[in-house]
């Protein structure tokens, strides 16, 4: 059987001969002055020239890149800044056996070679998942695994680069976080910031009923314990102008995250009821329609990932989700013994259950959000080949992003 690496696809060697753009862009600058690290490390000599910048090559999506070399030339070429910056890196990974093994100065591996030369060459390396994504949970200043995962050609939240600005070490020099050009995005648990719960005063009606009786979204402690409730209009509009302005304050955001407030408390108000009954899917996704068109509207380029979470990781039984929503799947209590895939384990059939129904249900993109790192116990844990064995059942389902969420092995963890 076929099998895939995270982000790795190589097609046929090609001839193309399009324009190459060096815009001054961080990114940019940064894979330029790897390359000349990585290249005197490798060989102890200054760098040959390299021309290192973007181009309308129709093979290149993405954040893939073109490696092409003639007569001792080399040109990186990527559709996006990143895309130079992993280009640089998969270039010393295959021609001098540079590997990134570990967050650190003692994970990278570089070879001498004082011999390396560049030797003719065109590949076109797209990423098999679009978004391949560490949420660093809990975690600040984690520079080295920032690095790392740049380096292993994976998308370091760019919420995360900033914040770990704020924690540099001493004698660290500050660096302008775009020049990793990661992916913009915005959102979360956000319900509670898009209903702002000083309304509930002269608004209960916006917020969720609960046993009879109206609450805010998050009690004296500041604790969430509700939603808001999923039917009121004027509810709805008002977190609906809050998305759009969520997703266009802030240039180039690429993806917005919906999730409920992390807590139960869904709507048992009269027309909750009457259109949803018990379910708290059609809740959820009532919200998340509204929402997601809102953004839409504002920003038509964004990605809108909307998660499975919690009691709904399933679809809804009522509430038809948008053809052309983007989803991402929760799996929670999901079994790291076996692969997703692994037909013997019972416990995961559901999930591939939940997974299949979501990719014959909707046109968008699907992903998966792991859990790892809630794995029980502090000893080894060997399940490097399930993660691998995942990654392949997944893209061959049609999945294109994956996410776990992990600990940094440096930094600053909460």
């Amino acid at each position: 059987m076929r099998k895939y690496c995270l982000v790795l696809l190589v097609l046929p060697l090609l001839a193309s001969a399009e324009t190459v753009l060096e815009p001054d862009h961080p990114a940019i600058e940064y894979a330029r002055s790897e390359f000349a690290r990585l290249w005197q490390a490798v060989t102890d000599k200054l760098a040959p020239a390299v021309t290192i910048g973007l181009g309308a090559d129709k093979r290149v999506r993405d954040d893939g890149y073109l490696l092409r070399a003639k007569d001792g030339r080399l040109s990186i070429v990527a559709k996006r800044p990143r895309g130079c910056l992993y280009g640089v890196y998969d270039w010393f990974h295959r021609f001098a056996g540079a590997r990134w093994y570990l967050p650190g100065a003692e994970g990278e591996k570089l070879p001498k070679n004082p011999s390396l030369a560049v030797t003719d060459c065109e590949i076109v390396d797209n990423p098999a998942f679009a978004y391949r994504d560490f949420n660093l949970v809990a975690s600040y200043a984690m520079h080295d695994t920032i690095e790392w995962m740049v380096r292993n050609r994976l998308q370091p939240p760019v919420g995360k680069v900033r914040q770990a600005l704020s924690y540099l070490r001493p004698g660290m020099a500050r660096y302008d976080y775009r020049r990793y050009d990661t992916v913009e995005s915005v959102g979360g648990h956000i319900f509670s910031s898009l209903l702002d719960d000083r309304l509930f005063a002269e608004h209960p009606e916006y917020f969720a009923e609960v046993n009879g009786k109206r609450i805010p979204q998050k009690n004296e402690k500041h604790r969430w314990q509700a939603q808001p409730c999923a039917t009121n209009p004027k509810g709805l509009r008002l977190m609906g102008e809050a998305v759009a302005k969520m997703v266009t304050e802030r240039p180039g955001v690429e993806r917005l995250t919906i999730l409920n407030n992390d807590c139960g408390g869904w709507c048992e108000c009269a027309e909750c009821t009457r259109r949803f009954g018990t379910s708290e899917a059609d809740r959820y996704w009532n919200l998340a329609n509204t929402l997601s068109a809102c953004a839409k509207k504002a920003n038509p380029d964004v990605m809108v990932d909307i998660h499975g979470y919690q009691t709904f990781q399933g679809p809804p039984k009522t509430v038809k989700p948008s053809a052309d929503a983007d989803v991402n799947i929760c799996v929670h209590h999901r079994c790291y013994v076996h692969a997703i895939g692994d037909e013997t384990c019972p416990y995961n059939e559901r999930y591939r259950r939940i997974m299949r129904r979501w990719r014959g249900l909707v046109r968008g993109t699907l992903g998966t959000y792991e859990y790892t790192n809630c794995l029980p116990g502090w000893g080894f844990l060997p399940i490097e080949k399930v993660v691998y064995d995942d990654i392949n059942w997944y893209h061959d389902l049609g999945c294109t992003k994956y996410i776990d969420e992990v600990l940094p092995l440096d930094g600053i963890s909460q």
